[in-house]
């Protein structure tokens, strides 16, 4: 059965700049280092910031898990592609996931103003390869037929592409209070 979750978060702007200048240490722990330089290039460097977490934010809300155990806010890096389009890399325990549950793809749309930045991820899942069907929560929306766009190879698709790289999960109290502001 392939299943078709969508994951949505808004967020303000001010509060990133907030959350950044009350724990200035969080940030290693939201973004990854490729994360950081594309948005320390940017005139709006605050505003590419809350657009990258607010995806990470969707892409965890499609798993319908939001941040779960083990999983770390690096796990979910956003990158672009080539013409500029946001893509997902996953890393970690939410990698692992992915690949048990059963993820076929991942697309994500970020859009931002001044003030407010926005993200939708959309997530389809192949559960009959893994027997993850048990999983599916009530209200996830299910078809019959795999969308044309969305790849049905063995192989993880580029835009939701995985690493083998698990990092142990060490909670500290600066990132649960800088996660608990956003």
């Amino acid at each position: 059965m392939t299943t078709v979750r969508i994951g949505v978060d808004l967020l303000g702007v001010a509060r990133m700049t907030r959350l950044l200048a009350d724990h200035p240490d969080s940030l290693p722990e939201l973004f990854t280092p490729r994360e950081m330089a594309y948005c320390g290039r940017k005139r709006h460097r605050d505003q590419h910031l809350a657009g990258r977490f607010a995806a990470k934010e969707a892409v965890l809300k499609s798993f319908g898990t939001g941040l779960g155990p083990r999983m770390r806010w690096t796990d979910v890096e956003i990158v672009n592609g080539a013409l500029g389009k946001p893509d997902v890399k996953l890393h970690g325990e939410v990698a692992d996931r992915a690949r048990r549950r059963g993820l076929v793809g991942i697309d994500l749309s970020l859009s931002h103003s001044a003030d407010l930045v926005v993200a939708g991820a959309v997530t389809i899942w192949d559960e009959e390869a893994t027997g993850a069907s048990d999983e599916t929560p009530a209200h996830a929306s299910t078809s019959d037929e795999t969308p044309a766009h969305a790849s049905t190879s063995d192989e993880t698709p580029a835009h939701a592409s995985t690493s083998d790289e698990t990092p142990a999960h060490a909670s500290t109290s600066d990132e649960e209070a800088a996660c608990a502001s956003i």
